[in-house]
């Protein structure tokens, strides 16, 4: 039955995306996209499946199995898994009656929900009869239609060949894996590309409705799934959004003030909110995964050891390069103790010599005219890359936390050698 399942829904997918004019492009034959569609598939089942056979099934198997528990509700009272579902049903009550929910209550410093994520597959648990690859299937869709989001929106601002975007957005394989599976980081690039390609399309094609109802969706959702990282990619969009209203003129100026003002509402926040000081946070959120290193050293196979920091925005700022290094370029070949990392390994170098590339090849005229693109790219991926590396001492966890940034890295040599016609 599961097969019966799997290529039902692969099959049902697939001429979505040959049918429906959303996924078309002029220069590229559909069946290309249903390629990439099926590799994210087989990529997303392999991903599962390593995860439950080397680390106990990890996070996606943990929310995937609790939210059995939400599916099964429906058996007992429809009424249930409605509310809980919509989010007005108390929640301890629920549990009392139908059980513990592992994960629905994230103890995290930063808001980071697993209700999404729960929610999601309890809803896919009633087409997939609990079928653990099944529901990759729908994950990978949705991941697929975030990085189909990101292309387009490419596709709308360059004129790099379609070819090089498919190869930049979709098949870095860190994206192919991560990217696939029914976890966290499928609903988040599916977050990320709707918000970005919305954003875009009211700013070069029409501000319809349409367009303005899909980006503050798309931002809600963002919200519920990772809210930091909506966090930095706002004021890119804001930059953005400025330099595309004043003819891309003085791009790094309006970047650097806007990143600016930012900085100094961060610095001052806590003269608003009191209770909210954002050093304290990233010194905590360190704290959480040292503490989790010296408790489980085999869950951390992967600790690094990075420069340590105190919950003062002096001792912060001086640890920024160490932290952008550290995300950028490790773990490096040499370091690999497992498949994952040495996979990841062998990409970082790749992607540094593609880096090289750019900056050996550059050509000034693409420099100048894809500007606001650039430090859009640039910024952006600065910026998490800061952030993961102050927070998360793990080769393995950077390896999945910087890969929703990877294709907008990769867009960087592109952008800074290849001449736009429009």
């Amino acid at each position: 039955m599961e097969w019966i399942l799997l290529i039902g829904f692969t099959a049902i997918f697939s001429f979505i995306i040959l049918k429906w004019k959303w996924f078309g492009d002029t220069l590229v034959n559909r069946y290309i996209f249903v390629l990439l569609f099926c590799l994210k598939i087989g990529a997303g089942i392999f991903a599962g499946q390593l995860y439950q056979s080397r680390y106990g099934g990890g996070d996606s198997w943990t929310l995937f199995n609790n939210s059995k528990i939400l599916t099964n509700s429906v058996r007992e009272s429809p009424a249930d898994f409605v509310t809980m579902i919509i989010g007005v049903h108390d929640d301890e009550e629920f549990m009392e009656k139908y059980g513990r929910i592992r994960g629905w209550n994230n103890l995290d410093v930063v808001y980071n929900d697993n209700r999404t994520v729960i929610r999601l597959n309890a809803i896919i648990g009633l087409f997939s009869q609990g079928f653990y690859n099944v529901h990759v299937v729908f994950f990978a869709f949705l991941s697929f239609m975030g990085l189909m989001g990101l292309f387009k929106a490419m596709r709308l601002l360059t004129n790099i060949a379609p070819l090089m975007l498919i190869l930049v957005i979709f098949l870095i394989p860190g994206v192919m894996f991560w990217l696939s599976m029914a976890s966290k980081e499928s609903i988040l690039i599916f977050a990320m590309g709707m918000l970005i390609y919305h954003c875009i399309r009211l700013l070069t094609v029409s501000n319809s409705f349409g367009n303005m109802a899909g980006m503050f969706f798309a931002g809600f959702l963002f919200i519920h799934i990772k809210a930091y990282l909506l966090v930095f990619i706002t004021p890119c969009l804001l930059a953005f959004t400025w330099v595309k209203m004043t003819n891309d003129r003085y791009a790094p100026l309006k970047y650097l003030l806007i990143y600016g003002m930012g900085i100094l509402l961060v610095f001052n926040i806590d003269l608003i909110l009191p209770e909210f000081n954002p050093a304290n946070i990233l010194a905590m959120k360190r704290q959480n995964f040292e503490a989790f290193a010296d408790a489980f050293p085999k869950d951390m196979g992967s600790y690094i050891r990075l420069p340590e920091f105190s919950p003062e925005w002096s001792s912060i700022f001086t640890t920024i390069p160490a932290a952008f290094y550290a995300v950028l370029a490790r773990p490096y070949l040499w370091e690999a103790n497992s498949f994952l990392i040495a996979v990841a390994g062998i990409e970082n170098a790749i992607l540094m010599l593609f880096l090289l590339y750019g900056i050996i090849t550059i050509k000034w005229e693409a420099v100048v005219k894809n500007q606001n693109l650039l430090m859009f790219c640039m910024f952006f991926t600065f910026s998490v890359f800061v952030l993961i590396g102050l927070t998360t001492p793990s080769m393995g966890a950077i390896v999945r936390y910087k890969v929703p940034v990877l294709p907008f890295l990769c867009m960087i040599p592109l952008l800074l050698t290849t001449k736009p016609n429009k």
